[in-house]
């Protein structure tokens, strides 16, 4: 084996800590990479859930409850109950429908934030106002006779006198002279 000098073993001791230093700075680089993606997750799992909006609808009663607020009530009756979620949703209400199982006729209860109470009383007016529009149903008004019935009959006694006019004005047959 040749031996090596001396000039070689230095340029070997520096290429080797050349290395040990490159490797230590892109080391240190990984590690700030790291540590800045950390921290801008951790910055962005802080702006979402600074920024996040709780639901706005229907909720379960518990979780209204959980939510630490008064809550509100009023009587809805079954048959309402899809135009009142709609209503209430459009206007952002958050509320829980609770049905009575005590009471004989089917009736519900719908428990809602007392902060909302302004809002729950306009969405309860536009409710109020669709549910007054569908009893009130334009009734048409009954006809005794269509109108094309009117009309048939109508032809049928101008043809009755037309015949009866033709009848008057034929001309009579004669009878023979002498028999």
């Amino acid at each position: 084996m040749p031996e090596v000098t001396d000039v070689a073993k230095e340029s070997l001791y520096a290429g080797t800590e050349l290395l040990c230093i490159v490797v230590r700075g892109v080391t240190k680089t990984v590690d700030k990479a790291f540590q800045l993606t950390d921290a801008a997750l951790q910055a962005g799992i802080k702006l979402f859930l600074a920024n996040k909006t709780s639901y706005k609808g229907e909720k379960s009663l518990p979780t209204l409850l959980k939510e630490g607020a008064t809550l509100e009530t009023i009587d809805v009756a079954n048959a309402d109950l899809k135009v009142f979620r709609q209503v209430a949703r459009k206007y952002g209400v958050e509320f829980a429908i609770k049905k009575d199982v005590a009471s004989r006729d089917p009736a519900y209860y719908v428990f809602f934030k007392s902060k909302d109470v302004e809002v729950m009383d306009k969405a309860f007016k536009e409710y109020a106002h669709i549910k007054l529009q569908k009893k009130i149903v334009p009734m048409k008004i009954p006809r005794e006779k269509s109108i094309k019935v009117h009309l048939e009959e109508f032809k049928a006694v101008v043809q009755k006198q037309t015949a009866e006019l033709l009848k008057k004005r034929a001309p009579k047959p004669r009878k023979a002279p002498g028999r």
